[in-house]
């Protein structure tokens, strides 16, 4: 794993309306825009659940900003996502989009899934956030 960033921004989104595809296109399109200040200190994760974002991301021209996890069919727990996520995850100056589940799970999974991540991956500090669509990226 290669990663020097200390600090893990996490936000989780529920995929099921066009507002929401909406909300995750302008994640990444901020994230591209300003990431670059903000790198390699941060890395930005968005875990979904809800209806499968590669489609959209693709259509949208945005599947190069992000790099992509799915874990949705495994059904895991948090903790065993973030253990089977070790070996797979290489944050990079992309949004790392982490697929969990293609039902709704709540506000509990994610956050819990963001500090599962802060402890195995060793980040320093950890911000979760509910979507928004504009995310003020600023240090």
């Amino acid at each position: 794993m290669n990663r020097q960033a200390k600090h893990l921004i996490g936000i989780r989104q529920y995929l099921n309306s066009p507002q929401s595809f909406e909300d995750l296109k302008t994640l990444v399109q901020l994230w591209e825009k300003h990431g670059d200040s903000l790198h390699p200190d941060f890395t930005l994760v968005v875990a979904l659940c809800g209806k499968d974002p590669r489609p959209f991301l693709q259509k949208e021209g945005l599947d190069a900003g992000a790099r992509f996890y799915d874990y949705a069919e495994a059904r895991l727990s948090p903790a065993q996502l973030v253990k089977r996520m070790i070996y797979d995850f290489e944050p990079d100056s992309r949004v790392q989009i982490v697929y969990y589940s293609p039902y709704p799970e709540g506000l509990t999974y994610p956050v819990d899934l963001f500090t599962q991540m802060a402890v195995f991956l060793h980040y320093q500090h950890l911000a979760v956030r509910i979507p928004i669509s504009r995310f003020p990226f600023r240090r």
